[in-house]
Order: C-alpha cells, then sequence, then structure tokens
C-alpha cells in the first residue's frame, strides 16, 4: 500500500503503537499488583488517613499528640523536612560561595586548606558524614544538667546532647504599627532601588543601590520600632487564676516571674519582646528548641552539598575570561563595578544550571534522616506503613510530595537561569509567548537594548 510507504505516516504509526503497548503493559501490571494485594487483603486505600496515629513524634510534643490522624503525622513528617529545605539551600549557597572564592584565592594556605576540605567531604559518603557528626559531635555535648549556656542568665544560646534551644520572640500588641512602618519603608527603598537604575542606565552615574536601599529599609525600620515603643506600657493587668480573676501591678508581676508568656507580651513596651529558655527538670521550657537529629541533619546537608557548590562556583568565575577583567580594571571599574557588571553576569549563567542540581541533590538526601531517627517524611511515613501495611498508597504520597517539592525547586531555578541567559533572536524565538511578548515590549516600545552573540 503506498499509505505504508509514506514516511510521515510511518512515524505517527509507530509511535501509536509505542504509545498502546506501553499503557497496555502499564494496565496490566497495575491489574496484577491490585489483584495480588486483594489477594492479602490489602488493598490500597487512603481511608486510613483519619484514623488515630498512636505514635508520637520527637521534637512536635507542643503541635502533634498520638491522638492526632495519621494524615496530621504526615503533614508533620513533611513540615519539619521542608524545615531542613528552606534552611539548608540558603545557607548551602552562602557557605559554597565563600569557600568558592577560597579556592581562587591568592593565598597559598588558604587555598590549600580550602581544596583539601572540599575533597574529603566531596569524596565521603554523605551517610558517613552525618553519622559521624551525629555520634561524635552532636552526641558528645554535655546531658541536659550540664547544659552550655551562653551567657548565663538569660542564655541567648542552649547547647546539650539533645539540640540546641535559642530564645523565642514573641509579638507583643505595638508590633502591627511597627510592620506598618516596617512595610512602608521597604516600599520607599523599592522606589529607590528602581529610580536609581533607571538614573543609572540613563546617564552612567555611579549610585550605590545596594547600601541606598538597605540603608533606608533598616533606617525606616528603626524609626518604626522606635515610634511604637513611644507610648506608655500599663501599669496593672487583669490576670486570671483559679477561675477568677485579679488586678495585679505589672512591675511587681514581672519582679515575681508570675506572668504567663502572653500576659508578659500585652504589657511589654516594645514591638517584640524576648523569652529566654529556662530549664524545668530535664527540659528546656520557653524557648526555640531545635533536637540533636534536625541539627545533625541539617549541618551535614549543607556542609557536603556546600563542597560541590564551591567547584561549582569556582569553575563559574574561572569561565570568564581574564582579558574582560583586565579590561573593566582599564577603564577605570571598582572591584565592586567589576564584580557586579563583568563577572558575575557571565559566571551565573555558568554557575546556574549546575547549581539547581545540588538544590535538588540536597532535598532528596534529605531522606537520610531516617538514619539517625528524625522524623522526616520518608521516616514517618515508614511508620505509617508498618502500622497500617498500606505500603502502595503511602509511597504513593511520598513520591507525589517528593516530586512537588523537587519541581518547585528546578521551575524557581529555571526561571532564575531565564532571567540571566542572553537575548538573540533564536533564544527568542524558542521562549514562551509570554517571554516573547514582554521581550517585544522592551526591545521595541520601551527601546531598551539587548545583548546579541
Amino acid at each position: 500500500m503506498a499509505l505504508f510507504r509514506d514516511e510521515r505516516f510511518i512515524k505517527i504509526f509507530l509511535q501509536l503503537v509505542f504509545v498502546a503497548v506501553f499503557f497496555t503493559g502499564l494496565i496490566l501490571l497495575v491489574q496484577s499488583v491490585a489483584s495480588a494485594l486483594a489477594a492479602n487483603n490489602l488493598t490500597p486505600t487512603f481511608a486510613f488517613l483519619d484514623e488515630r496515629a498512636g505514635f508520637a513524634i520527637a521534637g512536635a510534643e507542643t503541635y502533634y499528640s498520638p491522638d492526632d490522624s495519621y494524615w496530621r503525622a504526615y503533614v508533620v513528617g513533611l513540615e519539619n523536612t521542608l524545615r531542613v529545605i528552606v534552611v539548608g539551600l540558603p545557607v548551602t549557597t552562602i557557605l559554597g560561595i565563600i569557600v568558592g572564592i577560597m579556592l581562587l584565592s591568592s593565598n597559598f594556605l588558604v587555598r590549600s586548606i580550602a581544596q583539601f576540605v572540599v575533597e574529603v567531604l566531596r569524596n565521603t559518603p554523605l551517610l558517613v558524614q552525618l553519622f559521624a557528626f551525629y555520634y561524635i559531635v552532636i552526641l558528645a555535648l554535655p546531658p541536659v544538667q550540664n547544659s552550655i549556656e551562653i551567657p548565663e542568665g538569660n542564655p541567648l544560646l542552649v547547647l546539650n546532647n539533645r539540640g540546641i534551644v535559642f530564645p523565642e520572640l514573641i509579638m507583643t500588641p505595638r508590633f502591627a504599627l511597627f510592620a506598618v512602618i516596617a512595610l512602608v519603608g521597604v516600599a520607599i527603598g523599592a522606589a529607590f532601588w528602581s529610580e536609581s537604575g533607571k538614573i543609572i542606565e540613563r546617564t552612567g552615574r555611579v549610585i550605590p543601590r545596594v547600601r541606598g536601599t538597605l540603608a533606608i529599609v533598616i533606617g525606616v525600620g528603626i524609626l518604626g520600632y522606635v515610634v511604637a515603643s513611644l507610648p506608655p506600657p500599663p501599669t496593672t493587668i487583669t490576670v486570671v487564676r483559679d477561675g477568677g480573676t485579679m488586678e495585679v501591678a505589672v512591675s511587681e508581676s514581672l519582679e515575681e516571674n508570675i506572668l504567663t508568656p502572653e500576659e508578659r507580651a500585652s504589657v511589654a513596651r516594645t514591638p517584640l519582646t524576648i523569652l529566654y529558655p529556662q530549664r524545668a527538670g530535664l527540659r528546656y521550657q520557653n524557648g526555640n528548641p531545635y533536637t540533636a537529629t534536625y541539627i545533625a541533619l541539617t549541618v551535614s546537608l549543607i556542609i557536603y552539598t556546600a563542597a560541590f557548590v564551591a567547584e561549582i562556583v569556582r569553575a563559574g568565575i574561572m569561565a570568564v575570561d581574564r582579558g574582560q577583567i583586565e579590561a573593566s580594571r582599564a577603564l577605570g571599574l571598582s572591584f565592586e563595578r567589576t564584580l557586579s557588571l563583568v563577572i558575575l553576569p557571565q559566571a551565573l549563567r555558568v554557575i546556574i544550571p549546575p547549581l539547581g542540581n545540588q538544590y535538588l541533590n540536597l532535598a532528596k538526601n534529605s531522606s537520610l534522616a531516617i538514619a539517625i531517627a528524625f522524623a522526616d517524611l520518608f521516616q514517618v511515613s515508614t511508620t505509617i506503613i508498618n502500622q497500617r501495611n498500606q505500603t502502595v498508597s503511602v509511597f504513593a504520597m511520598v513520591m507525589v510530595t517528593y516530586l512537588i517539592i523537587s519541581l518547585s525547586i528546578a521551575y524557581v531555578m529555571n526561571w532564575i537561569n531565564g532571567r540571566f541567559e542572553l537575548v538573540t533572536r533564536d533564544t527568542v524565538i524558542k521562549r514562551p509567548l509570554w517571554r516573547r511578548l514582554g521581550d517585544w515590549v522592551n526591545y521595541t516600545v520601551l527601546r531598551r537594548p539587548h545583548v546579541e552573540r
């Protein structure tokens, strides 16, 4: 038949056959797994998520109890995972940039130490580093009874083998006024940043945008804090004790320390009040505690991933032609201007793509928390599986959750990468429609120049 001699028809036909075979095999596999599970009375279901969990989660005693549902336990595990990722990504980036610059230092000692540390970390398994930091460093700290308090009395930092405790900041009724004034400062700083950028682009004048913006935001924030602290505090407070109310003097109640944290916040004269940790038996009340397992996992992930980020930063900076740096110096540009206008714009195009991969690795490697019994998403999920035997259902939830986290990180990194890529005729054609419309407005209507290869 002439139809089967048509190349276009053959391509379409083969693709349809492949799709049909793939989905047929997938359906048969699902049916086989479902039949095997049904034979063992293990039919996948999500109805168990509303049932009582019956197990505790270390470090979550204040907002979770064994009487909560399996779904609540799953959410707590997800929150713990996100706590590791949200803290790990920015700290890893900062540490990686610092070490990456040290790798290019002209000082032999600094460069050699940085290279040695990076090589050791990159060539040692993460699980080994996690165990070493947890069992050798964290568990070597003194017990709760002999906790290290810095400083003593009203400690800003408490260290023991159960973790770290920081003071707790409590918002008072005055915080609303401070927040409004601070937001006005942020808006003024953003306007200054935008207008100064237009002036620099139009006239070429040197304007300290970063320092000016920070000065405005910080200055207005301090002013707002002072203004919010001006009204005098109340002299008496009504407290509820033993089912009744009583009026007490604020000064006496503060000296005798009989007020709850909420009552102390209501009579404070500042927008924020500090609640210092206080030891009560074998634990610390008040403050923000971070468990030993959380500290070990987060620090290990940060140090391990920062070693790879340092190599990426080093390679990105070295990818910039040295002749361009020398040319910028010949033009009289300062180091700050050379870094912001010549080095970073070109280095970031090399740094960002592999940096995104390291961010994804950090997010996925957080599942190693199960090795030290930190209650992250994967550890809580395995506990649920052991109790309910719903392997397929729970693992499906876990895979979808990690997929959403990874895709979110990838989306943000792709967006950032798109902001730094060179704009040429080919890249404009390949971009999405909304990006092409934005480029057309910038380069045609607003007459902004663009860079050609």
